[in-house]
């Protein structure tokens, strides 16, 4: 056994910034986490054969001699063997880096006052789950979600006070 680090990460934050320009506004919160790893999701051939359930490692399987020095991804065997299976998915090839600075929320407004009838209030507009901005692994995925990201989740609003 490899011990690589912690899941949990040991240092973690964020950033939470408010700008403004006039009545207008902007507030933008960026986190981060460091020093920890992750295990990706890959492919397990038994939930292939069982329940169709597939993976983008399997075109990146050891289909021919030779294969062992582009890819660690193993080669397809039917029936599967759960043990191969999980001997793979449990290996240290699958451990990564889950380091990340994320753009979490971001949100703009507009503060507006009518004293003609003694209104005062503010339109809005903002986005959470943004995106990534910073990822340390090399292999494309959010560690903190592994497979699909989070949506991205937007909100349009108007307050008011009379």
């Amino acid at each position: 056994m490899n011990y690589h680090g912690t899941a949990l990460a040991p240092l973690y934050g964020s950033f939470n910034n408010n700008f403004s320009f006039g009545q207008f506004y902007m507030n933008i919160n960026i986190l981060f986490r460091l020093g920890h790893h992750f295990k990706k999701e890959t492919i397990v051939y038994s939930g292939l054969y069982n329940s169709w359930s597939g993976h983008q490692d399997y075109e990146r399987r050891w289909k021919q001699p030779g294969d062992e020095y582009i890819t660690d991804i193993p080669s397809r065997n039917y029936p599967a063997d759960n043990n191969r299976d999980n001997f793979f998915r449990n290996s240290t090839v699958n451990i990564e880096r889950a380091d990340l600075v994320r753009l979490q929320n971001v949100q703009i407004g507009y503060n507006f006052m009518w004293s003609a009838v003694g209104v005062r209030g503010q339109v809005y507009g903002g986005m959470t789950n943004v995106g990534l901005l910073w990822r340390k692994n090399n292999v494309d995925i959010d560690p903190d979600y592994n497979s699909l990201p989070p949506p991205a989740i937007t909100n349009l609003g108007i307050s008011f006070t009379f």
